[in-house]
């Protein structure tokens, strides 16, 4: 073989494991997802809105997930319903904690 084959060669070798890597990693970009604080911001007024809330805050999934955690007076199947499962990728889970007074 000659030179010049074995060097057109070589370049095309380079060229194509180049574009392979340019691929991969164009393609492993994942959208950053939004900060739980974020989004919690984004949704808090209109979750207090509903009748029987009484928080919103930051809390785990049994997993150890963060989620968004609902406070309310009293866990019932009304509230299950209007309350939604998940937000912007987080989980939302309810939490019965009754009446919150302030001292």
């Amino acid at each position: 073989m000659d030179k010049k084959f074995l060097i057109l060669i070589l370049i095309f070798a380079i060229s194509f494991i180049m574009a392979i890597a340019i691929i991969n990693k164009e393609g492993g970009k994942e959208m950053e997802k939004t900060s739980i604080e974020d989004v919690i911001s984004r949704y808090e007024d209109q979750l207090m809105s509903i009748e029987g809330v009484v928080g919103v805050g930051i809390g785990e999934t049994s997993t150890g997930e963060p989620c968004i955690k609902v406070y309310v007076i009293e866990k019932t199947p009304e509230l299950e319903e209007v309350i939604p499962k998940e937000l912007e990728g987080y989980t939302v889970e309810i939490e019965e904690v009754g009446e919150v007074k302030a001292l």
